[in-house]
């Protein structure tokens, strides 16, 4: 009982001191940077899908056209990332997919396939890009592609390459002038990985969020505590790429 007791104690002491380390209000910068976290991870949230594996079509998978094609489709968001991994499994090149979202549904995919194992891009053309975005009235674009593994007992192939973050940047910056949202997929043995993601303010918007903070902090030191662990703590928010290109364009609309 003296060892509990003892040890309840110093737990005790080293609350107390965090708490007394963490008691001030948060400032400014503090409030807009733990909206701006609340604000990404709600989006990540409406926007989460299955992972579960779908097996493809034989048929289907067959006759996908190298060189591109339009599909038409009738899919719910949160199931096409997987039936498109089921899709691109056990494929030896790279292909890419675009899916077109409205309202977390998809009726238009374009696909083509890759040189190699190693890269691909996609064939649409700028102008057929934004011309389809306008005609399916796409409030997100889903951008999924596959990573080919040679050796699955030794290799990972769900980590996006230094290539991959790149062409997201750049997918990023077209889009967020179009006010469309974007979810970057690798997919590797028929499982889809989130990587990148980048929202527009209307998917969730924040001014609702700083309110909710303004109206806790600085009214009592352990909701201070509570607010500044927030915003500490790691989530999914910062473990898929995109933030900071976020956080770039607030910057810029605020300036």
């Amino acid at each position: 009982m003296e060892a509990l007791w003892f040890f309840g104690a110093i737990v005790g002491i080293i609350l107390a001191i965090d708490i007394y380390w963490h008691r001030h209000p948060l400032n400014e910068q503090e409030v807009h940077q733990l909206s701006r976290k609340r604000q990404r991870n709600s989006a990540l949230s409406k926007f989460d899908f299955s992972t579960m594996s779908q097996p493809a079509d034989p048929v289907e998978k067959k006759a996908m056209k190298s060189q591109g094609e339009f599909v038409v489709c009738d899919l719910n968001y949160r199931d096409a990332p997987s039936r498109i991994a089921g899709l691109l499994k056990y494929k030896k090149h790279e292909w890419i997919v675009i899916a077109f979202i409205n309202s977390f549904h998809i009726r238009c995919l374009w696909w083509n396939k890759g040189p190699d194992r190693t890269q691909v891009w996609s064939f649409l053309q700028d102008h057929s890009l934004k011309s389809t975005i306008r005609s399916f009235d796409s409030d997100a674009i889903a951008i999924l592609h596959n990573h080919p593994n040679p050796d699955p007992s030794r290799y990972r192939m769900d980590i996006p390459s230094e290539a991959d973050l790149r062409s997201a940047d750049l997918y990023d910056g077209k889009f967020s002038q179009e006010r469309i949202s974007l979810l970057e997929f690798i997919c590797e043995r028929g499982v889809p990985y989130l990587y990148y993601a980048s929202f527009t303010d209307s998917v969730v918007p924040v001014e609702p969020i700083v309110d909710e903070i303004l109206k806790v902090n600085g009214t009592g030191v352990f909701k201070n505590y509570l607010l500044r662990k927030e915003l500490k703590k790691t989530t999914k928010a910062k473990q898929v790429a995109g933030e900071s290109l976020e956080e770039n364009r607030v910057g810029e609309k605020n300036s």
